[in-house]
């Protein structure tokens, strides 16, 4: 058995849920995706404000899977303007889709391979907290100056992949492109 046939199974049993372009474009990168990311961005919804940004959510994830340019953090604790980042610790291989407009969503999964991303759960950016001090231009941010919900997510995502995964491993690479094809470091 490959990871493969376990997405796959997972899949045709509706406990993950395969990402086509709303709009009939290509798929480049895969996205699976849990049951409540399927939630949240195919509804349905309470208000008509929340659909609207849901459907904002809906085509920046067709963006990412349809290829399209993606600006990735260098640094986890850096990279304000990305799209994706890996958090830290890096060898968790945790990674993170950054949503921003105009509610601002976190979606956090783990690739299976290259250009297979798994997404296991969202977060709004408001309730993962901010940095615990002000930005020091003389000290990087490190793990101990985020609250912990940031290292619950990361558990929490780690979790949902053995329970769906175990034996197999997230992709571990070398590089970017060992992740992501028409991906840039910024």
């Amino acid at each position: 058995m490959s990871i493969y046939t376990l997405i796959d199974h997972w899949v045709k049993e509706r406990k993950l849920f395969e990402v086509v372009p709303a709009l009939g474009g290509p798929i480049v990168r895969r996205m699976v995706i849990s049951e409540p990311i399927q939630r949240l961005i195919e509804g349905p919804w309470e208000t008509p404000e929340w659909a609207h940004r849901c459907g904002l959510l809906r085509g920046d994830i067709d963006w990412f899977v349809e290829g399209s340019r993606l600006t990735v953090a260098k640094h986890p604790y850096r990279g304000k303007t990305s799209r994706m980042l890996r958090l830290d610790p890096e060898v968790a291989e945790i990674w993170e889709l950054r949503f921003r407009d105009p509610e601002q969503i976190r979606i956090f999964g783990r690739f299976a391979d290259k250009d297979v991303f798994i997404a296991l759960l969202w977060e709004f950016r408001g309730d993962l907290g901010m940095p615990r001090r002000v930005i020091e231009k003389t000290r990087p941010l490190t793990p101990e100056d985020f609250p912990d919900v940031w290292r619950d997510a990361s558990i929490q995502c780690k979790t949902e992949w053995m329970n769906l995964f175990r034996p197999y491993e997230p992709t571990h690479g070398a590089d970017l492109h060992d992740y992501l094809s028409n991906a840039v470091f910024v």
